[in-house]
C-alpha cells in the first residue's frame, strides 16, 4: 500500500481518537455519540450507495481498505455474517491518548446502521477495547427474509 495513504489512515485514527478525548474531557461525550447515532441512522443507505456497497462483506472489506483502521475479516454462514478484527488502530492510539472508549461512536454505531440499511441487525459479541479481538455478528433480519 502506498506510504502516504497509510498516513493519511493514521492521522484519521489519531483525529478520531483526539475528537474523543476532548469530547470526555468536556463531558459531552455520551451526548455527541447518541446525535452521531441518529445522524448515522439517517445518512446509512445514502453513504452505502456512494461507496456502491450492496452486502456486508464489501462494506467491511471497502472500510478496511478506505480506513485501515482495522483488518476485517468475514465469514457468512447462512443468513449470518461474521465479521472480526485482532488489531484497532483507533483503539491503540486512544488508549495512549487516555480517551474514552472510541468503539460505539466511531465503529459500532456505525456498523449498527449501515447493517440496518442492508437488511440485517448487528451484534456486537466483543472488542478489542475490553477483550482480544473485536467480533460483529450481523443476522438477516426476519422481516427481511420472508419478504
Amino acid at each position: 500500500m502506498n506510504k502516504d495513504f497509510k498516513t493519511l489512515q493514521l492521522f484519521y485514527s489519531a483525529a478520531l481518537s483526539d475528537a474523543a478525548f476532548h469530547y470526555g474531557e468536556h463531558r459531552i461525550f455520551d451526548d455527541v455519540t447518541e446525535k452521531k447515532r441518529i445522524s448515522q441512522n439517517y445518512m446509512a443507505e445514502t453513504q452505502l450507495r456512494n461507496l456502491n456497497i450492496s452486502s456486508l462483506e464489501e462494506l467491511y472489506q471497502r472500510f478496511s481498505e478506505i480506513f485501515g483502521c482495522a483488518e476485517w475479516n468475514t465469514d457468512t454462514e447462512g443468513d449470518s455474517v461474521a465479521a472480526e478484527s485482532a488489531s484497532c488502530m483507533l483503539c491503540g492510539i486512544a488508549r495512549k491518548q487516555g480517551a474514552p472508549q472510541p468503539c460505539r461512536p466511531f465503529c459500532i454505531n456505525p456498523f449498527t446502521s449501515y447493517a440496518q440499511a442492508l437488511g440485517y441487525s448487528l451484534d456486537v459479541k466483543e472488542t478489542l477495547w475490553d477483550g482480544e479481538r473485536c467480533l460483529f455478528v450481523s443476522r438477516k433480519r426476519s422481516e427481511d427474509r420472508e419478504g
